[in-house]
This record gives C-alpha cells, sequence and structure tokens, in this order.
C-alpha cells in the first residue's frame, strides 16, 4: 500500500482534490433552491417554437442564446425540478477542476496542475457558482476547454486537431456569455506571442472560423448592446465605484483573515521566485499572459459599467479568475 502511494503520489492527491470538489457542489444537493435568476429564466422558456424563444426570451435578457437554448430542450425532456436542471451545470463545475490540473500540468507541472485545481475545488465563487443554472459555471468549463486545446496546440506539437477543438469552444464561448466572449478573443490574440511564423496563416483562418461560426448570433449580439443588459434602462445593476476591486478581492478569498494570509503569501512567493530562480522567457512569458487574461477583462468590464453601462458583477469573473489561481500556483 505505501509502495502504491508513493509511486502514484500525483494521482492519490488528485483524486483526493476532485472527492472535495464533488463534495462541495454536491452536498445537501436536492435542497438547492432556484434563484431568481434561474427563476427568470425558465419564465422565458415558455414559448411554442425556437424563433418565438429567440425573439421573446432571448433578446429581451442580455445574455447569448446558448444557455436559454440548451434549457429549452433540457426542461423540455426532463422537465423542471431544481435538482435535474441544475445537475449539468453542477457536473460542468465539477468537471472544470480536472480542466485546470491539466492545463496547469501542460503549462508547468504536475504540481501546478495539482494546486491550481486544489483552488478551483474550494474556492466559494467556484462552488456557489456550479450550482445556479446560468452561464457561469458553464462558461467556466468552455473556457477552460478552450484553453485546454489551446494549450495543447500551442505547446504541445501544433496538431490542427488540437487548433479545431479550440475553434468550438472558443465559439461556444461566444454563445455563452459577452465576457466568455470577451476572453474567447483575448486567448485568440494571446496565440501571437507564442505562435512560429509557419503557423500563423492556419491560426488566421481559425480566428476566421471562430467568426463564422458565430456570425449567425451577430444580430441579437447587437440588439442586445443596444438595451445595455442588466445595467441599461431600468436594469438593477448600478455603475461599480473603485471599492468593487476590494469587494470582490474580499469575497474572493471568503472574508478569512487566515485565507487572506495565505493568498498573501503566495502572491510574494511567486513573485519572488520569478527572481529567484531566474525563470526562462517563455515561463515568464506564460505568467505574464496569466496576468493580463485576468486584469484586462476585469479593467474592460469596469471601464465599460462605468462609461456606458453596468454590466460588471461578481459572477462574470469567474471566466478569469482560475487564471491568476494558475499564476499563483506557477511560482512556487
Amino acid at each position: 500500500m505505501n509502495s502504491f502511494l508513493k509511486n502514484n503520489k500525483q494521482e492519490v492527491l488528485l483524486a483526493i482534490v476532485l472527492l472535495i470538489a464533488f463534495v462541495f457542489r454536491f452536498f445537501n444537493y436536492f435542497e438547492i433552491p432556484y434563484t431568481w435568476d434561474e427563476l427568470s429564466a425558465l419564465e422565458r422558456l415558455q414559448f411554442d417554437s425556437i424563433r418565438d424563444l429567440i425573439e421573446y426570451g432571448v433578446k429581451p435578457d442580455g445574455h447569448p442564446a446558448l444557455i436559454q437554448v440548451f434549457l429549452y430542450y433540457w426542461t423540455a425532456i426532463f422537465g423542471t425540478s431544481e435538482w435535474i436542471v441544475k445537475l449539468p451545470f453542477n457536473l460542468m463545475g465539477f468537471a472544470s477542476v480536472y480542466i485546470f490540473y491539466r492545463i496547469g500540468s501542460i503549462w508547468f507541472d504536475k504540481n501546478v496542475g495539482l494546486m491550481t485545481s486544489s483552488f478551483i475545488a474550494s474556492v466559494q465563487i467556484f462552488v456557489f457558482y456550479s450550482s445556479i443554472a446560468r452561464p457561469y459555471s458553464s462558461g467556466l468549463f468552455l473556457c477552460a476547454m478552450m484553453v485546454l486545446f489551446w494549450s495543447l496546440y500551442l505547446f504541445k506539437g501544433f496538431k490542427r486537431k488540437h487548433l479545431l477543438f479550440f475553434v468550438l469552444f472558443a465559439a461556444l464561448c461566444a454563445y455563452n456569455h459577452h465576457f466568455s466572449l470577451l476572453f474567447a478573443a483575448i486567448v485568440g490574440f494571446s496565440g501571437l506571442i507564442f505562435l512560429p511564423k509557419n503557423k500563423l496563416l492556419e491560426y488566421f483562418f481559425s480566428g476566421l472560423l471562430i467568426f463564422a461560426l458565430y456570425a449567425p448570433h451577430l444580430g441579437i449580439f447587437w440588439h442586445q448592446l443596444g438595451i445595455g443588459g442588466i445595467g441599461g434602462e431600468g436594469g438593477y445593476l448600478g455603475k461599480p465605484t473603485p471599492q468593487f476591486f476590494e469587494e470582490f478581492f474580499y469575497w474572493l478569498v471568503h472574508y478569512s483573515p487566515f485565507y487572506l494570509a495565505v493568498f498573501i503569501l503566495l502572491w510574494f512567493s511567486s513573485l519572488s521566485n520569478a527572481w529567484r530562480y531566474q525563470l526562462s522567457f517563455e515561463t515568464l512569458k506564460k505568467r505574464l499572459i496569466l496576468l493580463v487574461w485576468f486584469f484586462l477583462p476585469l479593467v474592460i468590464g469596469y471601464y465599460y459599467s462605468v462609461e456606458y453601462n453596468p454590466v460588471l458583477q461578481f459572477s462574470i469573473l469567474i471566466f478569469t479568475t482560475p487564471f491568476i489561481f494558475l499564476f499563483l500556483s506557477s511560482g512556487l
């Protein structure tokens, strides 16, 4: 037994992390009620055709069509009990834990993957939104899959099958939420930093293919941009203040002095180790990209919310928050 544990330490630890992630997401599962947001989405499913669903259930909402269309067919087949509606989203939140283990392992090593997956398994932003049937845990999953295949393509041999899967999941990100669309665009442009010249043409065409797959949704996108979403006229979301950043940070660490101390220690250790161990230029590029992936959508969301229409809230940061934990884990 001791020999097995010694020879399979990483696999055993990963299994423990996955078990914890499962327990956190499915504890008391059948007692979890709908939120107002979910009830609003279910109310906008009461149509006799997909055309009416798009016109009256999607366009006025401010979110892309993917999740509303999915719920339309899912509830038609399986009904509207809380546990059955939430199930796919909880499973996607759970699966994301393993996907980020893979991403961390590809970018750096298995230890980084294991630590990153531990954060995704336990931090409340990932646990809480896994149980809500809205485009948050689905976006976390789709963004993770997109980055996984993007990483496999760029860091594991430039195989076209990986590029095609990147295209597929980037398009699904675009259909899931406007901020997962924004993140897909940022990831796509980030690839140019790592791409050799002889791969530029096929990568460029992959971008065109993503746009072509999203093109049927452009009419909905422009309509929703015009109405301003949940922060537009009659919306319930107010403009954020600079205090938003502080509130999000404290919420991220569970308002816990202990967790805050751990987070600060990880941050300083991660930054200082970059200087102490003279990391390679390739590793430094990866770490810089992770910071950009986390901070750029946050800054864009804040600017857009202050200058145009309020859209920034904790939930939409779930798509990019894993990458700050990947950054912290990479420096240890």
